[in-house]
């Protein structure tokens, strides 16, 4: 495992930090055990960072190990930790190189970057990083016939091969994708950054989106890129469910109509998608069973939108079904999509430390921890 998977928020020590402090703050009769487990994992973050190569992303690298590090010590009511400076100075040099800070992306890039820096204290540093995340957005944005689109970056995989693979791709997704965009807007907005400029880059976003929809007999609203009409799996990361999120979001913040319907159209869909239409392989966050019931609950808890209740309750019951106690981490693997086949996974966006927060928190209520997937209590700053 190397330093930036080892320490990452995504897979590594970050993640389970974070898991060990939420567990300790609702397993009263653990005699102090998870406690001492996450403020261990917090001792490793600090004394390894230095030594560590990281690149600046909120699920890969120095802002999710940031973000996770204050919301521990939020979370175990301890003193916060110093030198958070040295990481605002490395983030600012990262998103100052222009050919590097082209990645927009929520896992790596850009929108997640931008999701962890509306969560500093700092209000100087945040008002300068927040200025450059959206000034290197509106650089690498494209005007389409009215509306805004970012071209993947070259160097990144492609998800799917399309017919023309020379052309730029435009990617659907949550997690890679231009929906991930308009979740960290809908942050802005909803915290009064450069209203003017994210209104307009937000706006012009989800009216490319609008536009992406598949043909009606399709299984799914979107695909994975542009310009294909291979149905997407109904994930977090791909496909409407995690794009739902978002779009419903945005349409509570914005207050239009035409989004609101745009939202309740991508819903109704995803919510009437069952069995293996879905293409459901695991219990992951990421793009297995217990990231459908974070979401469908987010949006009948939050949204107080109705047949999303019954869509969490089927992928609930679904996700209990799937577990065997015999294999994996507690019952739960991940599957290996390169390898096609299953594998034990600690991690906090695919694992089992993720299926067991999903749990903990539709048992409490407690949805802190997912505030880097974008499910952020609608009246509420997200911090």
């Amino acid at each position: 495992m190397d330093s930036a998977e080892g320490l990452s928020l995504a897979s590594g020590v970050a993640g389970h930090a974070l898991f060990y402090a939420y567990l300790a703050r609702h397993c009263e009769n653990s005699g102090g055990k998870f406690r001492r487990i996450s403020k261990r994992s917090l001792d490793r973050l600090v004394s390894e960072l230095s030594d560590a190569n990281l690149l600046p992303g909120l699920f890969t690298g120095l802002a999710g190990i940031a973000w996770a590090s204050r919301k521990v010590t939020q979370v175990l009511n301890i003193r916060d930790l110093d030198g958070y400076s040295d990481v605002y100075e490395q983030i600012g040099d990262y998103l100052s190189c222009e050919p590097r800070s082209s990645e927009y992306d929520l896992i790596a890039g850009l929108s997640g970057i931008g999701a962890w820096i509306l969560t500093i204290p700092e209000v100087k540093w945040r008002a300068q990083l927040l200025e450059l995340v959206l000034q290197r957005l509106s650089q690498t944005s494209e005007l389409d016939d009215g509306a805004l689109r970012w071209p993947t970056p070259s160097w990144r995989p492609h998800p799917i091969e399309t017919e023309s693979p020379e052309r730029p791709q435009y990617n659907l997704g949550l997690a890679h994708g231009i929906p991930g965009i308009i979740g960290f807007l809908t942050e802005c907005l909803r915290q009064g950054v450069s209203q003017e400029e994210t209104t307009r880059l937000i706006c012009g976003a989800l009216k490319w989106l609008e536009r992406r929809a598949l043909p009606h007999h399709v299984s799914s609203y979107f695909s994975y890129v542009s310009d294909t009409l291979l149905p997407a799996r109904l994930a977090w990361c791909y496909g409407d469910a995690g794009v739902a999120l978002v779009v419903n979001n945005a349409a509570h913040v914005l207050r239009r109509n035409d989004i609101h319907e745009f939202a309740n159209r991508l819903t109704k869909k995803a919510a009437d998608r069952r069995g293996d239409s879905a293409q459901i392989m695991d219990a992951g966050v990421c793009h297995g069973t217990a990231g459908l019931v974070l979401i469908f609950n987010h949006l009948a808890r939050v949204q107080q939108i109705g047949y999303a209740a019954g869509a969490a309750d089927y992928w609930l019951n679904l996700l209990l079904q799937s577990r065997r106690p015999e294999l994996g981490i507690c019952g739960f693997s991940s599957w290996d999509g390169a390898s096609k086949a299953y594998k034990l996974d600690s991690g906090y966006l695919s694992g089992a430390p993720g299926v067991a927060l999903v749990l903990l928190g539709i048992e409490t209520g407690d949805f802190g921890w997912a505030y880097p997937l974008l499910l952020q209590d609608l009246d509420q700053v997200g911090r």
